[in-house]
């Protein structure tokens, strides 16, 4: 056998090699970027799972963080420090849901879905003061919030249940 032949045939059998390793690779890659996906949803449900089964495992508390939403003045020191730890696991989530979005691992929609009941919150007067004891810190969020909050406005995050007087 001529080696310009076998040359030319493992150059080619070589060539095969690299078509199906990239493939292969690009199919594990998809793969991933799927699994990645899946666990950040798991991971931004999970997180509101922990911080609604608070509120919902207990009327006192559910009803401090409508308190301190709304009446925050009405407060004392021990309630205004717990509401402020309450709202800020929720805070937390939406940075969270935020910082996804900007590196487009959230789309648009998830977004403004998930900001619509972030925003609510931090436009309550509670969360006002929030935004205020914390604006350095998370300027960009709480400018982020703000605009959620008019991009949003067509999305009813109060289930029909507003406190009078809020539009």
């Amino acid at each position: 056998m001529n080696w310009d032949i076998i040359g030319a045939l493992g150059e080619w059998v070589g060539a095969v090699a690299v078509v199906v390793t990239l493939f292969y690779l690009a199919r594990q890659i998809h793969q991933q970027n799927v699994n990645t996906s899946l666990q950040m949803q798991h991971s931004i449900v999970e997180g509101f799972n922990q911080a609604n089964h608070l509120l919902a495992s207990s009327k006192e508390i559910s009803s401090l963080f409508v308190r301190g939403l709304w009446t925050p003045d009405d407060l004392d020191d021990e309630e205004a420090s717990q509401f402020q730890w309450i709202l800020r696991l929720y805070v937390n989530q939406y940075l969270k849901i935020y910082r996804l979005h900007q590196q487009a691992q959230l789309s648009e929609g998830d977004w403004l879905g998930h900001s619509a009941q972030g925003a609510y919150f931090l436009s309550a007067p509670g969360g006002r003061i929030f935004c205020d004891l914390h604006g350095e810190a998370f300027r960009d969020f709480f400018e982020a919030m703000t605009k959620a909050r008019s991009d949003s406005a067509g999305i009813d995050v109060t289930f029909g249940r507003r406190p009078a007087g809020v539009a």
